[in-house]
């Protein structure tokens, strides 16, 4: 099993075409793995986001 590969915010919206808003609301309620950096920021787990794009367009 391989590290995990994140992406901030801004880098995953443009990624997926979602929202920042998006991504922040899907890291904060533990929809895709995600960590808080700072305050106010969020990196996210390329794989679970991709898994949740998955799981949306099923």
């Amino acid at each position: 099993m391989g590290s995990a590969q994140w992406l901030g915010v801004m880098d995953a919206a443009a990624r997926t075409g979602m929202s920042e808003r998006h991504i922040r609301r899907l890291a904060s309620t533990g929809r895709v793995v995600a960590r808080r950096v700072g305050r106010r920021n969020w990196v996210v787990d390329i794989d679970s986001l991709e898994n949740v794009l998955r799981n949306q367009a099923a």
